[in-house]
């Protein structure tokens, strides 16, 4: 059988395949839905400011309950917006009293009273919140929808918590943990109840659209064998 050292580079590279750029390389990340902060973080009242896709946004509540998630910084002289004051569709800025609203992006007055400069515009992310984190999407228009379970959500069981380190790995890693049964049973010690080998069914995604959730006719039951930090 012929080994790494007798193949030529090209071949090698052949075998290897073509290396899968990094998120952010070049600042350029995925379109896609991001968790951007637990909505315990969200200041009742007021503004919460977060590093986000290697930049920065402020993200508020609105009047009618739901998030706004836009760009961090004034664009009149760069104020950061975190130290503004929230409003009841946005955010203020505490230098000038540029207010925008927080679905559109758009600077919809001025403290001094002249009117709105037509170009004067934050980035607005769509965002969405579930299971007490808010997500935002990468682009101007959300490619699809949030996936969701199958059940209730009075029937699901749902820790959300933010992890103290950073992880230097792309999102897509740590979710391909997740429907990995083999890495719960071989890495893990994890003892499955029942056949989740069998119950689990991948839908076939259309083309463009990402991959849903699993569906589980019958959701299994594990215990593990041993205490693990996963």
């Amino acid at each position: 059988m012929e080994s790494n050292h007798d193949l030529v580079p090209g071949q090698l590279e052949c075998l290897r395949g073509r290396p899968i750029p990094a998120e952010g390389d070049g600042g350029v990340f995925s379109e896609g839905w991001y968790p951007v902060c637990l909505s315990s973080a969200i200041p009742e009242g007021g503004a919460h400011g977060v590093a986000f896709l290697d930049g920065r946004v402020v993200v508020t509540r609105g009047d009618d309950g739901d998030v706004r998630v836009v760009s961090a910084y004034c664009v009149h002289l760069g104020a950061d917006l975190t130290v503004g004051q929230r409003t009841a569709d946005g955010v203020r800025s505490a230098f000038h009293g540029w207010e925008y609203d927080g679905k559109t992006g758009r600077c919809t007055g001025i403290a001094s009273g002249d009117p709105a400069p037509p170009r004067a515009q934050l980035f607005a992310f769509p965002a969405a919140e579930m299971y007490g984190v808010v997500f935002a999407h990468n682009g101007a228009k959300p490619l699809y929808d949030l996936p969701t379970f199958e059940y209730p959500e009075s029937d699901l069981y749902v820790r959300t918590w933010v992890f103290d380190d950073l992880f230097p790995v792309d999102r897509w890693v740590i979710s391909a943990n997740m429907p990995d049964l083999l890495h719960l049973t071989e890495l893990h010690n994890f003892d499955f109840i029942g056949k989740p080998f069998d119950e689990v069914v991948w839908p076939r995604p259309t083309s463009g659209t990402p991959p849903t959730s699993p569906s589980l006719a019958h959701p299994p039951c594990w215990t593990p064998q041993h205490d693990h930090k996963t």
